[in-house]
Parts: C-alpha cells; sequence; structure tokens
C-alpha cells in the first residue's frame, strides 16, 4: 500500500531512498578499483575534456561490456565532465536509455 502522493509502496520507498544517499558511483568498492583509481587520478590530476581537477577514473569501454580496469581504458574527468557523458550516452545510474 502507498502513501498519497508516493508511488512507491512503503518497502520500496525506504529502499529506494537508500539509493539515492548512496554515491552514484559506489558499485567501484574493490580494493583493486580504488588502487587503481587512486593511482590513475595521481597521475592525472586534470580532467582531459575541460582542465578541471579530475575525481572520477572514467571507463572509455564500459566494465559490463568487457572493459578494463587498465590506464589505456580510463580517462580522468571531473564530476561534471563525467555527468555530462553518461547523460549524453542516455545512461543515468547506470541504466541505459531504453
Amino acid at each position: 500500500m502507498t502513501e498519497p502522493g508516493v508511488s512507491r509502496c512503503t518497502e520500496h520507498q525506504k529502499q529506494y531512498k537508500k539509493e539515492l544517499t548512496r554515491p552514484r558511483d559506489v558499485k567501484y568498492t574493490s580494493q583493486r578499483w580504488r588502487k587503481t583509481s587512486k593511482v590513475f587520478l595521481s597521475r592525472n590530476p586534470i580532467c582531459e575534456r575541460c582542465g578541471a581537477p579530475s575525481e572520477i577514473a572514467h571507463h572509455i569501454i564500459r566494465k559490463r561490456d568487457d572493459g578494463a580496469d587498465d590506464f589505456d581504458n580510463l580517462e580522468a574527468l571531473c564530476r561534471k565532465c563525467h555527468e555530462a557523458e553518461h547523460h549524453a550516452s542516455g545512461e543515468r545510474w547506470g541504466r541505459r536509455a531504453r
């Protein structure tokens, strides 16, 4: 049963709110990825698109498309450029546009 003005049942509303508070890149939490990302960003401190400080090691070929964590498959992006990249490809929160 849903509350007035809420489109999800109580159980799913709790899950939805929990997901909203999680960082978007939470799926990349393995110790190996954290180390790879940290080293890559320390070597590439500037966003490759706009010149702002880089914050995210972005996979050029996505992991789900068999992209590797190799430096050759990463680009250093600021958060704004990373958001723009996923918006341009029709993705939001890891989901493709249908």
